[in-house]
């Protein structure tokens, strides 16, 4: 039973990382590196493209015009979150998270959309070993991730939600 649950984790991964591979591939101008205040360079998707990407992962084809749907007075990882939810999808906001306490999340629930300074997005796919890793296959230190990761916020996107 238990290799039965890893192949198909290993699966999910792959496919994940394929699909983000396809994405950059076909919108490079989402993946531009910007240099982040702390010296650092990181891609700088916008926000629909790791929408799309987070959602791609669950293997719905959900973009800008769900986010576009959403209220004016909702953030915009709120407006992501309830996009998802309209999708089927179970999702929320945490706020305030520890590096450790993202690490969990992503464990748990599979790539997770940063909120990063300067309403910059980011698709963290692994934490751990002192370093956090995004989509993208850029690796950041934890130091530097975490001077740019605004209040420890991140959107999570479960599978589907309970009716």
């Amino acid at each position: 039973m238990q290799y039965v649950l890893t192949t198909i984790i290993v699966l999910i991964a792959v496919t994940c990382t394929v699909t983000g591979m396809a994405i950059t591939a076909t919108f490079p101008d989402y993946f531009l590196a910007r240099e982040g205040g702390s010296g650092v360079a990181f891609p700088d998707p916008g926000p629909n493209a790791v929408f799309q990407t987070v959602m791609a992962c669950h293997g719905i084809d959900c973009g800008a015009e769900a986010l576009a749907a959403a209220p004016d007075n909702l953030t915009v990882p709120e407006k992501m979150a309830m996009a998802a939810r309209s999708c089927g999808l179970s999702a929320r906001v945490e706020a305030g998270l520890s590096l450790a306490d993202l690490g969990a999340v992503v464990s748990e629930n599979g790539p997770v959309v940063a909120a990063l300074d300067g309403g910059r997005y980011a698709v963290v796919t692994g934490v751990g070993g002192g370093n956090v890793t995004l989509e993208s296959g850029v690796s950041l230190s934890a130091a530097d991730f975490e001077a740019l990761w605004a209040g420890g916020e991140c959107l999570v996107i479960g599978g589907p939600a309970a009716s």
